[in-house]
C-alpha cells in the first residue's frame, strides 16, 4: 500500500489525516504489514529413491495489519471519529453488509507505478477482507488527555484476514454475453494468474440451454434446464463453483449438475501477460445482464 494515498474499507477512508493551522485532523496509517502467503500442498519422502514427491501447489490465505493514529481538533470529535471507525471495523458489521461475501469486502488501495503505459502513475488495488476483531486502541494520557478544544489522537491497530490472498485491479473486466461475439480477448496486466467468472440469465420458457466456453486453460459446458422464470447462474473459478437462482426474489443454491463437463477439473483463469483468447457458444439467447467478468490480479 502506498501510505500517501487513501487507504479504504466499508467507505471509510482511514489515511486522511490533513495538517490545519490548528493541528492534525483525521487518520493517518502508520504502518501496514502483509503476511506472507504461503503455498498449500504435501511433500513427503520417495520411499524407494532420492528426494520426496509433492503435491500440486495453491496459495493460503493472507493477512493485512495496519496500525494508525486518529487525530482531532477536540474531544468530542476525536471519539466521534473512533466510534465511526469501530462501526467500520467490526467483523460482524461487514458480515451484515454482505452475507453472501462472508464479510470479505474490498480494502482499496494503490500501488504508484511505472507502467504507465498500462497504468498510468498509480494502480488502484483492493484485497477482499475482513477484520480479524475490532481495532485495538491505545489511549495514552500524553496525547489524549489535553484540554477538550486541544488537539488530541489516539493509536489504533486492526488485523485483516483475506481468505482469497490475490490483489485486485480495479475496475472490473466484463464482456456483456447479449453484444459479444465469439472469441473474446482478455488481458491481464497484472502478474497473477485471474480467475474467469460468469453469469448466465436464462430467459423463463427458453427450454433446455446448452453454454460452452473453451479458453482460458478450461472447456466447460453447462446444460441448463427450462423454467417458467428467468433462471440466474452464475460461475465462479475463485470458489469453483456453479450456483442457480430461479425468479429475481429466488433462493441462491449451489447446482453443480448444471456443469456437464470440465476439462481436467480445471476452472478459466485468464493468464498474465499477453493476450488471453476464450470462446463461447449459447443455443439459446441470453436475457440482460449476462456477463463474463474478472478482476486483473496480482499475487
Amino acid at each position: 500500500m502506498d501510505l500517501t494515498r487513501p487507504i479504504v474499507y466499508r467507505a471509510v477512508n482511514f489515511n486522511d489525516g490533513a495538517t490545519t493551522v490548528d493541528g492534525i485532523e483525521g487518520t493517518i496509517v502508520q504502518r501496514v504489514r502483509y503476511g506472507g502467503v504461503n503455498g498449500v500442498g504435501y511433500t513427503e519422502k520417495k520411499a524407494t529413491g532420492d528426494g520426496r514427491n509433492a503435491s500440486d501447489v495453491y496459495q493460503d490465505w493472507r493477512t493485512v495489519q495496519i496500525d494508525a493514529v486518529t487525530h482531532a481538533l477536540s474531544r468530542g470529535d476525536l471519539y466521534d471519529r473512533l466510534a465511526g471507525i469501530i462501526a467500520a471495523l467490526t467483523p460482524r458489521g461487514a458480515y451484515v453488509e454482505s452475507p453472501g461475501d462472508k464479510g470479505f469486502l474490498p480494502l482499496q488501495f494503490m500501488w504508484p507505478t511505472d507502467r504507465i503505459e498500462d497504468f498510468g502513475s498509480e494502480i488502484n488495488l483492493f484485497i477482499k477482507a475482513r477484520p480479524r476483531a475490532q481495532p485495538d486502541f491505545v489511549i495514552d494520557r500524553d496525547s489524549a488527555g489535553g484540554d477538550d478544544n486541544d488537539s488530541l489522537a489516539i493509536n489504533w491497530q486492526v488485523i485483516f484476514d483475506a481468505i482469497d490472498p490475490r490483489i485486485y485491479v480495479l475496475p472490473r473486466n466484463d464482456t456483456d454475453l447479449t453484444t459479444a461475439t465469439s472469441p473474446v480477448a482478455l488481458g491481464n496486466r497484472g502478474l497473477y494468474p485471474a480467475p474467469l467468472n460468469a453469469l448466465l440469465v436464462v430467459p423463463g420458457g427458453s427450454g433446455v440451454t446448452t453454454f460452452t466456453l473453451t479458453g482460458a486453460g478450461s472447456n466447460m459446458t453447462l446444460v441448463i434446464p427450462n423454467d417458467a422464470q428467468d433462471r440466474y447462474v452464475r460461475v465462479s473459478s475463485i470458489d469453483e463453483v456453479v450456483t442457480s437462482q430461479i425468479g429475481e426474489n429466488g433462493q441462491e443454491t449451489l447446482a453443480m449438475s448444471l456443469l456437464t463437463a470440465i476439462t481436467n477439473r480445471q476452472w478459466p483463469y485468464v493468464q498474465p501477460g499477453g493476450a488471453e483468447t476464450v470462446a463461447f457458444t449459447c443455443d439459446k439467447t441470453l436475457g440482460a445482464g449476462s456477463v463474463l467478468f474478472y478482476y486483473e490480479a496480482f499475487a
